[in-house]
């Protein structure tokens, strides 16, 4: 009997970043960090090691409005509401709220809510959803208006800047005002000010609960910054303030900032506006609003000397009720060498408990395509000029000098101490100074694929399993144990799934992967002690791979020494990792125009002709040790994306097209690999046979049966079958018939050729040595039995399914994985994940009255097509790790009764 499944457990979530500039939003003073991963936000969780949890997971499963309560298409930007003032409603005062928009022009509002079970975890329920047509939002502001009611605003490829009232009472959203540009004049960005007094001083505003008047700032592609008023309870048109020019190119990002003096007997605001450009630069100014009650003499005074000499004043503001707003220039911020994608204030309040002085609300961020963050602030204040304005100087410049990074798109504060940004590569970054080593510190921050994820494999224990997407890389996923990380280092990586290593990273898209298993000794009687020796220092982990992608040849890999180190750090039980770390290369790098891993640090090579190269390569490897202690058990993205790149031993030629899987033979000296065909010849299987001599992988044999591309192979547990999924709807059964154990490249034969399918084949895997499972587009899941008397002449109407879903199926299933020979699971085209066990009276019955039911479901796993399945081998717990189109890894944990 199959196991009967109690709970789904999901123990880990990944994705990475989208590359839009506003896919990342930070609030300290909510404890809330959220960004925007394909068609998903994802809420992350920094204290816990960069934990990440998709917003919505779980709500609404199989509901009939699904659809309405998640994004269907690409996430462009995130917004966290600010949080409520102490005077507002108490009852909703601790209330969560984020906004989302994508490229549909769909905003959707998500509240936290505090689950039962634990009150300290939220589940994240979207609220309000407002559909319409005008584009994809590139930018999305936000401002509390009221206790019940937030003022949205909202940048459109329409070149419409829409105002938009959220009432979080009863989760509408209403549009109060829109504003359209010219071409010339596109908007890029918004933002809107806190509340504006119509009774201000000559210098500084405040901000009454009773006013309603906001300024809007608009960056244009053009390089100026286009400023109005607005009346949000009146519902006015936006009224032009003035046009702040000085960016000789597109204005990326404008953000308001309101100042309280430290001053008790002053409680007045002062408003600045920092605007970022493609030109490099970033400005601040600050605005000014004089009151026409004054008299002429004082509002003469208070004007700067040159003013006297320059154009008319501008026309009093209606929204302002008879006002006049001034602008000064107060800083120009030179520093960076490419496009400024964003800048971001430091919150006014991070933690009631540890107030920020309000000098350090004046400091600004700015993430550049440079590959640096940087940190403004100005000079103190008997520092200022005699025009008043203070000396800008950069506090801190952070960032990856290497070439895996392509700049950063976004970054904010996060705490006094902290901040967070995103890369072009969708890469989360973070740093946090640490007083007592007066220096920026890298936190363990959990990232992602930014592309559909083609493979996934476990390695042959189960420690760990590598995934491959078309964002050309390779990423590897391992269980870490914080107990083995306890040392003197105060950044930590804690217990649980993390990416532990990025073995591939080259500019081809992964389309498959296969662990090659550790060598067996295949002679059983005939042990030498050779033989005998090398098994008991062998491991029952994998240590090499092969992918596949979008190029003729395949690819082995080798596990250097730098990672099996890791691994031990991490207390991740890996068989005989110390005899591990002493064999094989120290570590690999790539070069700047090559697309091949080079293996380094090699300690057995004594050429003497390569003396200074060997010393050059020691002092590397000392500079990487002196990394490893600093990060201490931490795994940073620095680390990731320079450090654990795995040394290439061999790339596999013989296809004439682009490569679409493999499968590696239990005894880890054989590969089976198809490619794309169209025809028999092209759709070959080809069978590759590892040279021990060399190290290296050699075609031996060439198998036809597929007529069109080979979707998907896998070996039996005993090695004797092979079994080929082909896009002509039709399987292969190969069968080796030779008893030669030695070379197993001989004597395999088409025993078998049959139609599986009424529509394209998408997946195959076996059940046990005598049964395999198919699926299919025509949404069925299909169980054969092999019959070992058949022969290459069998005609298709001989085969019949020894079980078929007939319609369980809704969607299509897309891939499937086995865990026993009673228990599987699969993939469909809608995202969700079936659980199926075997229903009988015992494992003996007849296989023609063995039925198969689902018992377990997960609705909305994935945001879109499930890639890959697959269960954990080797272990006495059930745990499923699976892939997705969404750029998502998941890990769920099973219980059963």
């Amino acid at each position: 009997m199959g196991v009967v499944v109690n709970k789904i457990h999901p123990e880990y979530v990944s994705g990475g970043c989208n590359h839009s500039a506003h896919a990342l939003d930070a609030d300290y003073s909510q404890n809330v960090i959220v960004y925007a991963s394909n068609k998903n936000v994802f809420e992350l969780h920094i204290s816990s090691g960069g934990v990440a949890t998709i917003l919505g997971d779980g709500v609404g499963a199989g509901g009939s409005d699904a659809k309405e309560r998640h994004h269907e298409a690409p996430v462009t930007c995130v917004k966290i509401v600010e949080k409520k003032n102490v005077s507002d409603n108490e009852n909703n005062t601790n209330a969560v709220i984020v906004l989302s928009a994508d490229a549909s022009g769909t905003v959707i509002a998500w509240e936290a809510v505090a689950e039962k079970e634990d009150a300290r975890k939220r589940k994240w329920i979207p609220r309000a959803n407002n559909e319409h047509s005008f584009g994809p939002i590139t930018q999305i502001a936000a401002k509390r208006e009221t206790s019940d009611s937030v003022i949205v605003a909202t940048v459109a490829a329409d070149d419409y800047v829409r105002l938009w009232n959220l009432n979080v009472t009863n989760w509408t959203m209403e549009q109060v005002g829109e504003k359209a540009f010219p071409s010339q004049h596109r908007p890029m960005c918004v933002d809107v000010s806190d509340r504006i007094s119509s009774t201000t001083t000559t210098t500084t505003i405040t901000t009454p609960s009773s006013s309603s008047s906001r300024f809007v700032a608009v960056g244009c592609a053009d390089g100026t910054t286009r400023v109005y008023a607005v009346d949000t309870k009146a519902a006015t048109d936006f009224e032009f303030i003035t046009e702040l020019v000085g960016h000789d190119d597109w204005v990326r990002d404008a953000k308001f900032q309101s100042l309280t003096s430290d001053s008790e007997s002053d409680s007045n605001m002062t408003l600045y506006l920092a605007t970022c450009s493609q030109d490099k630069n970033a400005r601040v100014w600050k605005i000014v609003i004089r009151n026409d009650t004054l008299g002429e003499s004082e509002s003469t005074n208070t004007r700067l000397p040159f003013e006297t000499l320059a154009a008319p004043p501008r026309p009093p503001s209606e929204v302002l009720g008879g006002a006049r707003v001034d602008f000064q220039l107060e800083a120009l911020l030179c520093g960076h060498e490419d496009w400024v994608f964003t800048c971001a204030w430091r919150p006014l309040s991070e933690n009631s408990d540890n107030p920020v002085p309000s000098s350090l609300h004046q400091q600004l961020l700015t993430a550049s395509a440079d590959r640096s963050v940087n940190l403004w602030s100005p000079s103190m204040n008997d520092e200022a000029d005699s025009m008043g304005t203070s000396l800008w100087f950069s506090l801190a410049s952070l960032g990856e000098a290497g070439e895996n990074c392509l700049g950063y798109r976004g970054a904010s504060f996060y705490g006094r101490n902290c901040f967070i940004a995103h890369s072009q590569s969708g890469a989360l970054h973070a740093w946090e100074f640490i007083e007592e080593l007066q220096s920026w510190e890298s936190l363990p921050v959990n990232s992602g694929h930014t592309d559909k994820i083609r493979a996934l494999v476990w390695d042959n224990d189960g420690r760990y399993f590598l995934t491959g997407s078309e964002d050309h890389t390779t990423r590897l996923i391992g269980y870490w144990n914080e107990d083995a990380c306890r040392n003197t280092n105060r950044i930590q990586t804690p217990k649980g799934w993390r990416e532990i290593a990025r073995p591939q990273t080259h500019g081809h898209a992964i389309s498959c992967l296969a662990f090659v298993p550790p060598p067996k000794n295949r002679q059983s009687g005939q042990t030498s002690s050779n033989d005998s020796q090398n098994s008991q220092n062998s491991s029952k982990s994998s240590q090499s791979f092969i992918s596949g992608s979008s190029e003729k040849a395949l690819r082995a890999f080798r596990a250097p020494r730098v990672f099996w180190e890791r691994t031990k750090i991490g207390n991740m039980n890996v068989d005989n990792v110390d005899v591990l770390i002493v064999s094989g290369e120290g570590a690999a790098e790539a070069s700047a125009l090559g697309l091949s891993n080079k293996g380094v640090h090699n300690t057995n090579n004594n050429n003497n002709e390569n003396v200074d190269a060997n010393v050059e390569l020691l002092q590397e490897e000392l500079s990487k040790a002196n990394l490893d202690v600093k990060h201490g058990g931490t795994i940073v993205e620095e680390y990731l994306a320079t450090n654990t790149l795995w040394p290439e031993t061999s790339k596999l030629y013989g296809h004439g097209d682009d490569v679409f899987s493999v499968a590696a033979h239990p005894s880890g000296k054989l590969l089976a690999s198809g490619a794309k065909g169209t025809k028999e010849s092209t759709a070959e299987i080809l069978l590759w046979e590892h040279n021990e001599t060399h190290n290296d992988w050699r075609m031996v044999e060439s198998l036809l049966g597929p007529t069109l591309t080979a979707v998907a192979l896998e070996f039996s547990n005993d090695g004797g079958t092979l079994i080929v999924a082909s896009r002509d709807r039709h399987a292969c059964v190969f069968t080796r018939i030779s008893d030669d154990s030695k070379d197993l490249s001989e004597g395999w034969l088409l025993t078998n050729r049959f139609k599986a399918h009424a529509r394209e084949m998408y997946d195959l895997a076996f059940l046990n040595d005598s049964l395999f499972i198919t699926v299919g587009r025509d949404k069925k899941v299909n169980v054969w039995q092999i019959n070992a008397s058949s022969s290459s002449s069998s005609s298709e109407e001989e085969m019949k399914p020894s079980w078929s879903s007939d319609s369980a199926c809704s969607s299509a299933p897309t891939c499937v994985s086995v865990l026993n020979d009673v228990t599987f699971a699969t993939g469909h085209e809608n995202g969700s994940i079936k659980i199926w066990t075997r229903k009988g009276k015992d494992d003996d019955d007849d296989e023609d009255s063995v039925k198969w039911s689902v018992a377990g479901d997960i609705p909305n796993a994935h945001r879109a097509e499930v890639t890959k399945v697959a269960f954990k081998p080797s272990s006495s717990e059930i745990v499923l790790a699976t892939c997705g189109a969404d750029h998502v890894t998941r890990v769920y944990r099973i219980t059963e009764l």
